[in-house]
């Protein structure tokens, strides 16, 4: 039944294309989001940084990426922390 329709399991370059095809996907959604909702940036700098994260998915995203981790704030610790105690 299923002999006509060539059941030749896929050869490892097309699945490993495809896997960097999906990641690169993902990195380009991941990144839009992020930066969409980002208010570390102005408009005109959104709209150049989503440009980056797709035309350069994999370098584009992880550039993009260091960026917003600048955004996050630095968790302080407590002037009330007492050592020891």
């Amino acid at each position: 039944m299923f002999e006509s329709l060539g059941t030749e399991t896929m050869s490892s370059p097309i699945i490993l294309i495809t896997i960097l095809c999906c990641l690169a996907v993902y990195a380009g959604i991941f990144i839009t989001d992020h930066v969409v909702k980002s208010d570390f940036f102005d408009k005109k700098q959104k709209v150049i940084l989503i440009i980056v994260a797709w035309l350069l998915p994999i370098l584009g995203a992880d550039l993009i990426f260091s960026l917003l981790a600048e955004d996050k704030p630095v968790k302080k610790r407590s002037s009330f922390y007492l050592q020891g105690v």
